[in-house]
Order: structure tokens, then sequence, then C-alpha cells
């Protein structure tokens, strides 16, 4: 499983973001999705070198884009805040821990949606091909 198909997973398993957005995406949104709908995009992956690692898995720390996008600028930060509450708990270093780095308002003139953009450091394994 990707970095993003795991987090997607975890947070359309939560109540309250599955039940405030339409959908959680991997890098767009599709043309015809409607909102609010969270983007998730990898923009960087660093393995951690360690020795007990094994051939079959590697811990690598990536750096985690998640865009927010709503029709109205509450609704976006409301979508962000259930986000970052299922984010931040996660911290299981056999499966992956997520801490947020930084966090960014904007507004799409083009669709007209309100985004908050949050970064957030994810530890993970990741399979190797032994």
């Amino acid at each position: 499983m990707t970095l993003i198909e795991n987090v997607r997973t975890k947070l359309l398993a939560d109540a309250t973001v599955a039940g405030l957005v339409t959908g959680v995406h991997a890098m767009v949104v599709p043309q015809e999705a409607t909102y609010p709908a969270v983007v998730l995009s990898v923009v960087g992956e660093s393995p951690i070198l360690a020795q007990e690692q094994t051939r079959a898995t590697r811990l690598c720390r990536s750096m985690l884009q998640v865009d927010c996008y709503a029709d109205r600028y509450v609704n976006a930060h409301a979508v962000a805040a259930a986000v970052d509450v299922v984010l931040s708990a996660l911290a299981d270093p056999s499966d992956l821990t997520a801490q947020r780095q930084v966090s960014l308002d904007g507004y799409e003139n083009e669709t007209q949606l309100y985004r908050v953009t949050a970064d957030y450091a994810v530890f993970h394994g990741v399979e190797t091909v032994p």
C-alpha cells in the first residue's frame, strides 16, 4: 500500500472527516468532483538509514502535502482541522507517524474555492524488492 493509499484509508475511516468531505483524492481532484474535498500529494521522500532495517522494508521520511478545498473559508478550515486530528494521532512506528510542519490559506480564483494547505512530516515503512 502506498503512503497516499494508507493515509486516504485512515482519513475516510474517521467519521468526522468522512462526514465533512465528498472525497479524498491522490494528486488532483477529478473534474466531476464535488466539494469539500481533500487532495494528498507526496512532495518529497528520503530514506532513513539504519542498520537494523531489513531488506524487505525500509523506513522513510516523506513530506505529505494535504490540500483541503471548500466553497467557504470556514468549511475549508473545518476539514483541515478534522484531517489534522486524524494525522496528528498517528503514532505507530510500525505503520506511520505524522507531524504537521506548516499550513497556509489560499483561494483559487479559477475554481472559486478556498484552500487550506498543510505539510506533514510522515515517517513510514516502504516495502522494497529483495
